[in-house]
């Protein structure tokens, strides 16, 4: 554990912006931070802290990242302009790759995860103590005494985290750095059964046990902070065989030993999920993020590389994180609508499809579609804010154009009480408002993937249940694979059931997949479900739905998404 003594030594006199939203949380922390600054301004938002920086003298920033105004991201950016040096601390709830690497590039010290580990903030604080000790306000006469504190780590008697920037420092021009992070799996788990000395204990042993595994091995030992450990090394030439063996190594070894505690009866088998950089631009920051995207994964380790894959996705993730927020703020997101019909081919209803609006540097609009973006969305928590886009715009063009409208929801919108809300609004209101004129939820369906977690399935039927009682039409999506479970689906009670596209497309050519099709309709029928055959392209296809008794179908074959119904 880390000495609050030794650390206050250094911090007590410095003034600290403190930057969060939420006013509980704003009071817990304060209880911890007050034991180590004289000094603390509390802002509220992005906007609000920047213009107190911007007048006020400060020595570190700690920031959430989502607030109103101002999120942390573009806060840092305004401040980075201004101080490059100023320590920065993030403390934020986002477990999510786009924005670590954002605060990667923008040079943050720390980025710790909500809820507040004390441990976690004080070897943040301990990082960030070293930058704000040799500033002009607090210069430290005894540096070496100084130094010495900082290079060992108090708890395991490793080389600590600033020993690893100091050595990271005397890298020679050709030499790469190779940075290994281990992270011990759920460990706050056994500080939480066990408590914090126990825990200590567990880390001290760790340490031990992985300077034993590496006693013949040319790296260097260091532990981090908390349950952060790294064993480092420089070379000329990289060898990829040489790091999937010593994984493979460590992982024998992690699994053959174990750890004995005095006051626990079990022995502890610990587990570890490890992230690699062979990137000399950031290593830990890359190392970090390689260890987070493999616990994403479910792998036990990744590599990061200039190259490498995890690069390219985390790129990614923060283009279209920012890409999200400006279609968002500009009203670039918009729902299309693909036309469903019958076998005359007159229009029936409309599915709402989300598109986001790119404008060329010619002019040229163009149109995004979902699987390029949605999956991104997810990760850094905008889908929501898409999802009521697309539900807003549906239920105003069923309004302005009195037509059918299909929204697609998954068991996340389901779950989550904002888009619940937001239906139920939406229905009630106008429903309430213009009954002389039509009722609204006659004309709303909700297209619904069948949920499998048998867990959570009370939660999707409650909802069909409650929407169906107002009137809401209900499609089941992607019918006929995965195995669909046709007794739930009797449950349920659909109004429609939409084939899979991946039987409607092979229809004419597979077997199985007319057969397979066939059943479907009988079974519906037999119920009273109105079946609908999706990606209809051609006219051999169509004809094919139709002899089966399909009642409609959609697809590209009688017309692309559209922008405006008329």
């Amino acid at each position: 554990m880390n000495d609050m003594t030794e650390i206050l030594k250094y911090t007590k006199n410095l003034s600290m912006l403190y930057v969060e939203d939420e006013k509980i949380l704003q009071t817990s922390s304060l209880e911890l931070f007050d034991n180590f600054f004289d000094e603390i301004t509390i802002a509220d938002d992005g906007e609000q802290a920047l213009d107190l920086y911007k007048n006020n003298k400060y020595d570190l920033i700690i920031t959430d990242i989502f607030m109103p105004k101002m999120d942390g991201i573009e806060l840092i950016k305004h401040i980075r302009e201004l101080d490059k040096k100023i320590p920065i601390i993030v403390f934020s709830a986002l477990n999510d790759p786009s924005y670590m690497t954002s605060c990667v590039a923008l040079n943050v010290d720390s980025y710790i995860l909500k809820p507040l580990a004390i441990e976690n903030m004080l070897d943040a604080l301990q990082k960030v103590a070293y930058k704000l000790a040799f500033t002009p306000k607090e210069k430290v006469q005894d540096e070496k005494e100084f130094k010495k504190l900082f290079d060992v780590d108090i708890l395991t008697k490793l080389k600590s985290h600033n020993a690893l920037v100091e050595d990271m420092h005397n890298l020679k021009s050709r030499e790469i750095p190779v940075v290994i992070l281990i992270n011990i799996d759920e460990f706050h788990v056994y500080n939480e059964l066990y408590g914090l000395d126990i825990g200590d204990e567990i880390l001290v042993k760790f340490a031990q046990m992985l300077k034993e595994f590496s006693k013949d091995l040319d790296y260097e030992l260091y532990r981090m902070s908390g349950d952060e450990f790294i064993f480092y090394e420089k070379v000329i030439a990289l060898d990829p065989q040489k790091y999937e063996d010593l994984m493979q190594g460590l992982f024998e070894y992690m699994e053959l030993n174990q750890i004995h505690i005095d006051e626990v009866e079990e022995p502890i088998s610990l587990a570890i999920t490890v992230g690699i950089s062979f990137d000399s631009d950031n290593s830990y920051g890359r190392a970090d993020m390689a260890l987070k995207e493999s616990r994403r994964r479910g792998r036990k380790y990744l590599g990061f590389s200039v190259e490498s894959d995890i690069r390219k996705e985390l790129q990614d993730n923060l283009y279209w994180r920012e890409e999200i927020n400006r279609a968002l703020y500009q009203s670039r997101v918009h729902a299309y609508y693909l036309p469903i019909v019958d076998e005359d081919k007159n229009i029936l209803k409309y599915e709402s499809l989300i598109r986001i609006k790119q404008i060329e540097d010619d002019g040229v609009v163009k149109l995004i579609s979902p699987h390029e973006f949605l999956d991104f969305s997810k990760i850094s928590k905008q889908y929501i804010g898409l999802t009521k886009v697309m539900i807003n715009e549906s239920f105003n063009t069923m309004i302005e154009h009195n037509v059918h409208v299909a929204i697609n929801l998954t068991f996340h919108d389901i779950e989550n009480r904002e888009i619940n809300k937001l239906l139920h609004e939406r229905i009630s209101n106008h429903s309430t408002a213009n009954r002389t004129k039509f009722d609204i939820s006659s004309q709303v369906i909700f297209e619904l993937l069948e949920h499998k977690n048998h867990e959570d399935y009370d939660t999707f039927m409650n909802f069909v249940s409650e929407f169906k009682k107002l009137g809401v039409l209900i499609t089941i999506d992607n019918f006929g694979m995965g195995f669909a479970n046709m007794s739930k689906i009797a449950a349920l009670a659909p109004n429609y059931v939409k084939i899979d596209s991946k039987l409607i497309k092979n229809i004419v050519t597979d077997k199985h997949a007319y057969s397979l099709v066939s059943a479907i309709v009988k079974f519906a029928k037999e119920l009273g479900i109105k079946t609908i055959a999706e990606h209809i392209t051609s006219e051999s296809i169509f004809k094919s739905c139709i002899d089966l008794g399909i009642d409609e179908f959609q697809g590209y074959y009688f017309s692309e998404p559209i922008e405006r119904i008329r």
